[in-house]
């Protein structure tokens, strides 16, 4: 049997067990990174075309095993869809201070993209998009 265990506290590197015997474990380091305005976020967004830093981010959390992507309170504007790399990702905010303006968004683009991926959790933010002018924008968009 073999079990994986996320602990953040440890920096243990990701080991390939080769085993599937009972008793063989692999530790892998879950990883949280910051965007924001601030120079001491990880990663750091301006006001414009926000989706490019956070895709960054989401993929760099994705390279290393999985993790959380934290939105701090600022007006995040999109230019393009924020895309969901993979599995095993959570895009967190802090409520309606952290705010996803999709306004400018062309018809048929999306917000948020999440398509073909499990285990993703988006929370605590708030989303719009499509203001008037009869646009197709969904905040949202989930397929499998």
């Amino acid at each position: 049997m073999s079990m994986m265990f996320t602990r953040p506290e440890l920096e243990l590197p990701l080991r390939d067990t080769g085993s599937s015997s009972q008793g063989s474990h692999e530790f892998v380091r879950a990883t949280t990174v910051i965007v924001g305005p601030s120079d001491t976020c990880d990663f750091i967004v301006t006001g414009a075309a926000d989706e490019v830093i956070v895709d960054l981010a989401l993929a760099y959390v994705l390279s290393i095993g999985g993790g959380e992507v934290i939105l701090m309170e600022f007006t995040y504007i999109l230019a393009a869809s924020i895309n969901i790399p993979g599995a095993g990702l959570v895009l967190r905010g802090f409520g309606v201070a952290t705010f996803i303006d999709g306004d400018a968004l062309a018809t048929n683009v999306h917000a948020i993209v999440l398509s073909g991926f499990t285990d993703v959790v988006l929370r605590d933010f708030s989303i719009q998009t499509n203001d008037g002018g009869g646009l197709n924008c969904d905040c949202i968009f989930i397929e499998d």
